[in-house]
């Protein structure tokens, strides 16, 4: 298998082959696209790109011109967060959980709330359901073991049979053998 090479970089490169994204105009003219970023796997590109077009009418024009939809660019004064150079690998870094901690205090609930009565729902595993399906699970694995052991006690009875008869057979020709002298 040969690499991919893409304007004499190597795809086998660790860093990949980041390069502007370039788009062609109706009059035929290569355009870069400001912000987007391809590179050899999709992933990479998408998470080394901007948003710096969407915030942009006119470069929002060059990419959805064919459609027949009217697209607003995003505004710079509503999201004080993250700016139009921000990259989507850094927009995805904030949106993910770094370290989450669990604290379960009962009885901190309980002095809060004061409940008069105090239930609790224990769920029991054996419910008609689970009974239903652990039966016919038994009866399908006993039906399984049980076409084995009928095929293996078929061809046994068979082969006994089989032997009994030749024994019939050969006895038979001896004594025919016997009488004919």
């Amino acid at each position: 298998m040969v690499p991919r090479v893409v304007d004499g970089c190597s795809c086998i490169n660790v860093t990949g082959c980041p390069r502007p994204a370039t788009i062609n105009n109706t009059q035929g003219d290569t355009l870069i696209v400001p912000g987007m970023i391809i590179d050899c796997l999709l992933v990479d590109g998408t998470l080394a790109s901007t948003l710096e077009c969407y915030y942009n009418q006119s470069c929002l024009s060059l990419l959805h011109g064919s459609l027949s939809i009217n697209v607003a660019p995003l505004s710079n004064t509503a999201n004080v967060q993250f700016s139009s150079n921000s990259t989507v690998q850094s927009l995805v870094e904030q949106l993910m959980i770094n370290d989450l901690k669990i604290d379960i205090a009962f009885d901190l609930f309980y002095n809060y709330c004061r409940p008069l009565v105090c239930y609790y729902y224990y769920s029991n595993r054996f419910n008609v359901i689970f009974i239903l399906t652990t039966i016919a699970g038994v009866f399908a694995i006993l039906s399984s073991v049980l076409r084995f052991c009928a095929v293996v006690f078929a061809k046994a009875i068979l082969r006994y049979k089989e032997k009994m008869n030749a024994k019939k057979r050969a006895i038979d020709r001896v004594e025919r053998d016997q009488e004919q002298q």
